[in-house]
């Protein structure tokens, strides 16, 4: 296996244990323990900074969209948390460009491998 595809695996499973580790009860306090919603947190940045490394030569364009999806995904959800049903909407839209875009940079991860061999050839 390549390291290409372990990072994307490591994307996946990050993204897995972000899911899974963000329920909260009916008052909204989470129902996972801090310090493994914190490592679930350092994985997710080691996956960002593996695939942006990684991706940076090959599809450069690509990867510097991401970032700013990633910038803007977390400004919007820390700094404006109110009760407006347009910053809601902001956010919910922030989301779902997100989650495309972050499975379509853990897609660009698994087919690297091919893209190296096609350019070798």
């Amino acid at each position: 296996m390549s390291k290409y595809k372990k990072i994307a695996i490591l994307g996946i499973v990050s993204y897995i244990l972000t899911v899974a580790l963000s329920g909260q009860d009916l008052e909204g306090n989470l129902l996972a323990p801090i310090w493994l919603i914190a490592i679930s947190g350092i994985i997710r940045l080691i996956f960002y900074f593996l695939s942006v490394s990684v991706l940076w030569k090959v599809a450069k364009r690509d990867v510097s969209i991401f970032l700013i999806i990633i910038i803007l995904s977390v400004g919007v959800q820390q700094f404006y948390q109110s009760e407006n049903s347009l910053i809601n909407i902001l956010i919910n839209i922030t989301k779902i460009v997100e989650f495309l875009f972050y499975f379509y940079i853990v897609f660009l991860l698994f087919s690297f491998n091919k893209q190296l061999k096609t350019e070798v050839k």
